[in-house]
């Protein structure tokens, strides 16, 4: 069986992890929007495709995997997800299977609005949010919380276009540009206004923690993976440490079970000594994040690999080690 990983740029570590992790004969094949993607190399074989957002993009890897007998298809981008989850039949038709969970699911993840829902439902701690600049404000006056406040996109993964204000004056500023944002990059739909786009919310004091939700592809819950942050860059986690939690493997098989995602759902969690932890984003993606438990002795591109074929991942692949501190560092590859 041959895997197949999308917008690889960077991340040759994982391509590393999965090469490890291919049966006899399997082969890696590695695309990008360009040749000079450092993680190319680290391939047996590599694509050119256009973006996710090119009419193009899906018959370009229908192709790819059509001819190279991919078995399974590991997208690296947020964005690619949902073009992927709509086409999925199409790609499980060849006999490729897309890590890639179903467009409601994905959907639901996006919208921090239906997430907080979600988790709710859950009984799980979100952090207070508002939509409206005025009832924000009015809840600042009511004591209800304090400065500095986060606001944040609605609509998106991860921490682009996150921002802190820390009085009155700059919370309306950030808010204006936030809006500004929103009206420009979104294509409003369904009713959702720019002004509805964006988020007001509490900031957390806490200690923040990442967790891996992993799911089989039958969307059955089987283990987390966790790690304290100790570090962050850019919006990324810079170094951690995996940690042995009960109680946020608790949180995670919640997640995990009441979501049916496919394969990890990268989630940030602010833990406190005295009260319940809050969860603040899902992300159904393979992340970054995961890295810090592969260094630990975890692998899911393993244990990927061996529910595609049918078998029983080793239980090695799904238990990083505790108290292993990770920290990331710079190398370089020559590309031409």
């Amino acid at each position: 069986m041959n895997v197949l990983i999308t917008s690889v740029g960077r991340c040759n570590r994982l391509l590393r992890d999965f090469r490890q992790a291919l049966p006899d004969g399997g082969l890696l094949l590695a695309a990008d929007l360009s040749a000079a993607a450092p993680a190319l190399c680290e391939a047996d074989r590599t694509f050119l495709i256009p973006p996710c957002t090119d009419p193009s993009y899906v018959d370009r890897l229908l192709d790819i995997c059509r001819e190279n007998d991919v078995g399974l298809l590991v997208p690296r981008l947020d964005r690619e997800y949902a073009v992927l989850a709509g086409h999925r039949a199409r790609f499980l038709a060849l006999g490729t299977a897309p890590v890639v969970s179903e467009l409601r699911i994905l959907e639901l993840c996006e919208d921090k609005v239906a997430t907080n829902r979600f988790l709710t439902d859950c009984g799980l701690r979100t952090p207070k949010t508002w939509l409206s600049l005025e009832e924000a404000r009015q809840a600042l006056d009511d004591g209800e919380i304090g400065y500095p406040v986060v606001v944040k996109p609605r609509f998106g993964v991860g921490s682009v276009g996150f921002e802190e204000a820390s009085d009155v004056r700059e919370l309306a500023l950030v808010h204006e540009l936030a809006v500004m944002r929103a009206a420009r990059q979104r294509r409003v739909s369904g009713g959702v206004t720019p002004d509805e786009s964006v988020l007001i919310q509490e900031r957390l004091s806490g200690v923040e923690y990442g967790i891996d939700v992993i799911n089989d592809f039958r969307g059955q819950h089987v283990t987390t993976f966790s790690r304290r942050k100790l570090q962050m860059r850019g919006g990324n986690t810079d170094r951690a440490v995996t940690i042995d939690s009960p109680q946020l493997a608790t949180l995670g098989r919640t997640l995990g079970e009441r979501l049916g995602h496919i394969g990890c759902l990268d989630c940030d969690v602010f833990v406190f000594p005295d009260s319940p932890p809050v969860v603040v984003d899902l992300n159904p993606r393979f992340g970054g994040g995961v890295l810090f438990s592969h260094m630990a002795g975890a692998n899911l591109a393993r244990a990927l690999v061996a529910w595609r074929l049918g078998e029983t991942p080793s239980p090695s692949a799904l238990a990083p080690r505790a108290n292993v501190h990770v920290s990331k560092y710079e190398d370089f590859a020559i590309v031409g």
